[in-house]
């Protein structure tokens, strides 16, 4: 995997993704993803440096790479993301350029790159299959919502210009969160849903369309979780919903009667969440 990154926009090619580039219009709002290029320089006396290495303890010097490496036994890291084991981490010492934190480690440094033109270029390659991320806007300075068109799972399509002039929320979700029904994965994936349907009558006022991203699944098993009634449409490579810059398993975008992108939520949200984002539409 690479990893481009040219102070506003991220380019990753991953072979092994559904496709293998993916364009972060705002890395920012991927922090995971921005870590890959930003994460490799390590400030010791920073502040931020014990939620990366908590209750940090010098152990010693060593010589990687040529380089004088000083290191660090750092604490387990608990948090509702991840758990993550003890673990020592090398730096050189002199330019705080991460060495070792397992499992990872580096191989080479170049001294001396060859910079030119393209070095730190985000555009794809010309033909390439992109997946694309784009802005949270509507927080605080609402911007024009993607348009789309997708097939609808009753049949027709459905297109954001079908609601022209009216409000829409849009809810997006993972078609395999079906196979979760009791939220061991994702606890309030389903409910947050169904909260979305109950506030809005049946997604009567505003209108709601859900977007399910990935299979569809077959004629007479479509994979929709049991109790949404919610017109439905398919989102197969999910790019309608990264075009709203949401990559969790269920996220909501709250669009207002003119158009503009009022608010985001990326990941399941809870009723009273739900009733704020509907208030801002009117």
């Amino acid at each position: 995997m690479s990893s481009v990154w040219d102070g506003r926009r991220l380019l990753v090619h991953d072979p092994e993704e559904y496709r293998p580039w993916i364009l972060y219009e705002a890395p920012e709002e991927h922090p995971d993803a921005l870590d890959q290029v930003t994460g490799w320089r390590v400030d010791p006396t920073s502040a931020t440096f014990e939620s990366t290495c908590p209750s940090a303890a010098p152990i010693g010097h060593r010589t990687i790479l040529g380089r004088t490496a000083v290191g660090y036994r750092c604490g387990p890291i608990h948090t509702p993301q991840y758990d993550r084991e003890a673990r020592s981490i090398w730096l050189d010492e002199k330019a705080g350029l991460l060495l070792v934190d397992p499992p990872i480690s580096a191989t080479a440094i170049e001294e001396h790159p060859v910079i030119t033109r393209s070095t730190f270029s985000t555009r794809p390659p010309a033909g390439s299959e992109v997946t694309v991320y784009g802005a949270k806007e509507g927080e605080g300075q609402p911007g024009r919502a993607p348009g789309f068109r997708l097939e609808r799972l009753d049949g027709g399509t459905a297109r954001l210009a079908d609601y022209a002039g009216r409000p829409v929320v849009l809810a997006f979700f993972a078609s395999d969160i079906v196979f979760d029904p009791a939220g061991e994965e994702c606890r309030r994936c389903i409910p947050s849903l169904l909260d979305l349907q109950r506030e809005t009558s049946g997604g009567a006022h505003p209108a709601v369309l859900a977007v399910q991203g990935g299979d569809r699944g077959k004629p007479g098993h479509l994979m929709v979780p049991r109790g949404l009634r919610l017109p439905v449409a398919n989102d197969p490579g999910y790019d309608v919903q990264h075009s709203y810059g949401l990559e969790q398993r269920v996220g909501f975008a709250f669009i207002a009667a003119d158009g503009t992108l009022r608010q985001v939520i990326d990941g399941p949200a809870t009723a009273p969440q739900l009733r704020a984002a509907l208030d801002r539409l009117h």
